[in-house]
Protein backbone atom coordinates (compact mmCIF):
# COMPACT_ATOMS: atom_id res chain seq x y z
CA UNK A 1 0.00 0.00 0.00
CA UNK A 2 1.26 3.49 -0.88
CA UNK A 3 0.08 6.60 1.01
CA UNK A 4 1.29 9.88 2.45
CA UNK A 5 0.36 11.08 5.99
CA UNK A 6 -1.59 14.16 4.85
CA UNK A 7 -2.52 13.68 1.19
CA UNK A 8 -2.77 10.20 -0.27
CA UNK A 9 -1.85 9.69 -3.90
CA UNK A 10 -5.09 8.52 -5.47
CA UNK A 11 -4.34 6.42 -8.53
CA UNK A 12 -6.65 4.30 -10.69
CA UNK A 13 -4.35 1.37 -9.84
CA UNK A 14 -4.85 1.81 -6.05
CA UNK A 15 -8.35 0.77 -4.89
CA UNK A 16 -10.01 3.42 -2.77
CA UNK A 17 -13.40 4.75 -1.73
CA UNK A 18 -15.04 7.74 -0.06
CA UNK A 19 -18.05 7.58 2.25
CA UNK A 20 -20.32 10.56 3.05
CA UNK A 21 -23.06 8.54 4.71
CA UNK A 22 -23.05 5.72 7.25
CA UNK A 23 -22.20 2.27 5.97
CA UNK A 24 -19.63 -0.49 6.18
CA UNK A 25 -16.40 -1.63 4.58
CA UNK A 26 -15.85 -5.31 3.90
CA UNK A 27 -12.13 -5.97 3.67
CA UNK A 28 -11.35 -7.48 0.25
CA UNK A 29 -9.54 -10.78 -0.16
CA UNK A 30 -5.78 -10.49 0.18
CA UNK A 31 -5.89 -7.10 1.96
CA UNK A 32 -4.24 -6.95 5.39
CA UNK A 33 -3.61 -3.20 5.78
CA UNK A 34 -5.60 -0.08 4.86
CA UNK A 35 -5.10 3.70 4.93
CA UNK A 36 -7.94 5.71 6.51
CA UNK A 37 -8.83 9.40 6.77
CA UNK A 38 -11.79 10.39 8.96
CA UNK A 39 -13.23 13.92 9.02
CA UNK A 40 -15.85 15.02 11.55
CA UNK A 41 -18.82 17.21 10.63
CA UNK A 42 -18.59 21.02 10.65
CA UNK A 43 -20.60 23.07 13.14
CA UNK A 44 -23.41 25.43 12.21
CA UNK A 45 -22.84 29.17 12.38
CA UNK A 46 -24.51 31.42 14.96
CA UNK A 47 -27.50 33.41 13.78
CA UNK A 48 -27.51 37.18 13.42
CA UNK A 49 -29.45 39.36 15.84
CA UNK A 50 -30.24 42.89 16.95
CA UNK A 51 -31.78 44.96 19.74
CA UNK A 52 -32.59 48.51 20.83
CA UNK A 53 -31.44 49.44 24.33
CA UNK A 54 -30.70 52.71 26.15
CA UNK A 55 -31.30 54.77 22.98
CA UNK A 56 -28.75 52.71 21.04
CA UNK A 57 -29.27 50.32 18.13
CA UNK A 58 -27.19 47.13 18.21
CA UNK A 59 -26.55 44.76 15.29
CA UNK A 60 -24.76 41.45 15.88
CA UNK A 61 -23.22 39.25 13.21
CA UNK A 62 -22.94 35.60 14.31
CA UNK A 63 -19.62 33.80 14.52
CA UNK A 64 -18.80 30.98 12.14
CA UNK A 65 -19.00 27.34 13.18
CA UNK A 66 -15.83 25.38 13.84
CA UNK A 67 -14.50 22.97 11.23
CA UNK A 68 -14.47 19.22 11.80
CA UNK A 69 -11.29 17.50 12.95
CA UNK A 70 -9.33 15.01 10.85
CA UNK A 71 -7.80 11.69 11.93
CA UNK A 72 -5.37 9.71 9.75
CA UNK A 73 -4.46 6.06 10.20
CA UNK A 74 -1.56 5.10 7.95
CA UNK A 75 -1.55 1.29 8.16
CA UNK A 76 -4.56 -0.14 9.95
CA UNK A 77 -4.19 -3.92 10.27
CA UNK A 78 -7.27 -5.76 8.99
CA UNK A 79 -8.39 -9.29 8.18
CA UNK A 80 -9.75 -10.22 4.75
CA UNK A 81 -13.52 -10.64 4.89
CA UNK A 82 -14.08 -8.72 8.12
CA UNK A 83 -16.59 -5.84 8.24
CA UNK A 84 -15.73 -2.40 9.62
CA UNK A 85 -18.55 -0.07 10.61
CA UNK A 86 -18.46 3.49 9.29
CA UNK A 87 -20.28 6.37 11.00
CA UNK A 88 -20.27 9.76 9.28
CA UNK A 89 -20.45 12.96 11.33
CA UNK A 90 -23.33 15.24 10.48
CA UNK A 91 -22.99 18.98 10.00
CA UNK A 92 -24.55 21.11 12.72
CA UNK A 93 -27.68 23.15 12.01
CA UNK A 94 -27.39 26.92 11.63
CA UNK A 95 -28.45 29.09 14.55
CA UNK A 96 -31.68 31.09 14.43
CA UNK A 97 -32.03 34.87 14.61
CA UNK A 98 -32.98 37.06 17.56
CA UNK A 99 -34.59 40.48 17.91
CA UNK A 100 -33.51 40.76 21.57
CA UNK A 101 -29.72 40.66 21.13
CA UNK A 102 -27.15 38.31 19.62
CA UNK A 103 -28.54 35.43 17.56
CA UNK A 104 -28.86 31.87 18.78
CA UNK A 105 -26.03 29.37 18.53
CA UNK A 106 -26.10 26.61 15.94
CA UNK A 107 -25.49 22.91 16.40
CA UNK A 108 -22.14 21.21 16.81
CA UNK A 109 -20.93 18.74 14.21
CA UNK A 110 -20.88 15.07 15.23
CA UNK A 111 -17.99 12.55 15.15
CA UNK A 112 -16.90 10.38 12.25
CA UNK A 113 -15.63 6.94 13.20
CA UNK A 114 -14.46 3.59 11.90
CA UNK A 115 -15.11 0.69 14.30
CA UNK A 116 -14.45 -3.02 14.59
CA UNK A 117 -17.37 -4.15 16.69
CA UNK A 118 -17.35 -1.89 19.76
CA UNK A 119 -13.69 -0.91 19.30
CA UNK A 120 -12.99 2.50 17.75
CA UNK A 121 -10.14 2.32 15.25
CA UNK A 122 -10.23 5.87 13.82
CA UNK A 123 -12.19 8.87 15.13
CA UNK A 124 -12.50 12.62 14.49
CA UNK A 125 -14.84 14.94 16.37
CA UNK A 126 -17.10 17.48 14.76
CA UNK A 127 -16.60 21.23 15.01
CA UNK A 128 -18.04 23.07 18.01
CA UNK A 129 -20.98 25.47 18.07
CA UNK A 130 -18.78 27.76 20.18
CA UNK A 131 -16.74 28.42 17.01
CA UNK A 132 -13.74 26.23 17.87
CA UNK A 133 -12.51 23.43 15.61
CA UNK A 134 -13.13 19.78 16.40
CA UNK A 135 -10.32 17.55 17.64
CA UNK A 136 -9.31 14.19 16.19
CA UNK A 137 -9.07 11.55 18.93
CA UNK A 138 -8.01 8.18 17.48
CA UNK A 139 -5.41 7.70 14.74
CA UNK A 140 -1.73 8.16 13.91
CA UNK A 141 -2.07 11.81 12.89
CA UNK A 142 -4.62 13.92 14.80
CA UNK A 143 -5.56 17.28 13.28
CA UNK A 144 -7.83 19.92 14.82
CA UNK A 145 -10.36 21.69 12.62
CA UNK A 146 -10.01 25.42 12.07
CA UNK A 147 -11.99 27.91 14.12
CA UNK A 148 -14.82 30.02 12.77
CA UNK A 149 -14.32 33.77 12.45
CA UNK A 150 -15.89 36.23 14.87
CA UNK A 151 -18.87 38.20 13.59
CA UNK A 152 -19.11 42.00 13.71
CA UNK A 153 -20.90 44.06 16.36
CA UNK A 154 -22.16 47.49 15.23
CA UNK A 155 -23.90 50.26 17.18
CA UNK A 156 -25.51 53.58 16.35
CA UNK A 157 -27.69 56.12 18.13
CA UNK A 158 -29.24 57.43 14.90
CA UNK A 159 -32.68 56.41 13.67
CA UNK A 160 -31.53 57.25 10.13
CA UNK A 161 -28.62 54.87 9.72
CA UNK A 162 -28.00 51.62 7.89
CA UNK A 163 -26.23 49.90 10.79
CA UNK A 164 -25.08 46.51 9.49
CA UNK A 165 -23.01 43.70 11.00
CA UNK A 166 -21.60 40.81 8.97
CA UNK A 167 -21.34 37.25 10.24
CA UNK A 168 -18.01 35.47 10.45
CA UNK A 169 -16.88 32.79 8.02
CA UNK A 170 -16.99 29.17 9.11
CA UNK A 171 -13.80 27.24 9.78
CA UNK A 172 -12.52 25.90 6.43
CA UNK A 173 -10.65 22.77 7.60
CA UNK A 174 -11.44 19.93 7.51
CA UNK A 175 -15.20 19.81 7.03
CA UNK A 176 -16.26 23.43 6.78
CA UNK A 177 -18.31 25.09 9.49
CA UNK A 178 -21.28 27.23 8.52
CA UNK A 179 -21.03 31.01 8.25
CA UNK A 180 -22.58 33.22 10.89
CA UNK A 181 -25.72 35.18 10.08
CA UNK A 182 -25.82 38.90 9.28
CA UNK A 183 -27.86 41.67 10.92
CA UNK A 184 -29.03 45.21 10.11
CA UNK A 185 -30.49 47.59 12.75
CA UNK A 186 -32.10 50.10 12.39
CA UNK A 187 -31.63 49.53 8.65
CA UNK A 188 -32.95 52.86 7.40
CA UNK A 189 -34.84 53.12 5.09
CA UNK A 190 -35.80 49.46 4.44
CA UNK A 191 -36.04 48.23 8.04
CA UNK A 192 -34.19 45.96 10.44
CA UNK A 193 -33.37 42.36 9.56
CA UNK A 194 -31.24 39.38 10.53
CA UNK A 195 -30.34 36.10 8.83
CA UNK A 196 -29.78 32.66 10.37
CA UNK A 197 -26.41 30.94 10.48
CA UNK A 198 -25.54 28.46 7.76
CA UNK A 199 -25.33 24.72 8.45
CA UNK A 200 -22.02 22.90 8.72
CA UNK A 201 -20.69 20.44 6.16
CA UNK A 202 -21.11 16.68 6.51
CA UNK A 203 -17.97 14.70 7.44
CA UNK A 204 -16.42 11.89 5.41
CA UNK A 205 -14.30 8.75 5.37
CA UNK A 206 -11.60 7.97 2.80
CA UNK A 207 -10.13 4.46 2.62
CA UNK A 208 -7.32 3.21 0.42
CA UNK A 209 -6.33 -0.47 0.27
Amino acid sequence: MSAFPFMPIVSPTIPHGTWTSAGSFVVPAGVTSIYVEAVGGGAGGRGGGYKYQSETYYAYGGYGGGGGGKAIKNALAVTPGETLTITIGGGGVGGTTSTFGAGNVGGSGTPTTVKRGATTLVSANGGSNTGTGGAATVGDTLLTGSAGAVGQTRTTASDFDYNSASGGAGGTNYAAGGAGGNAVHPGYPSGSSASPGSPGTTGSIFIEW
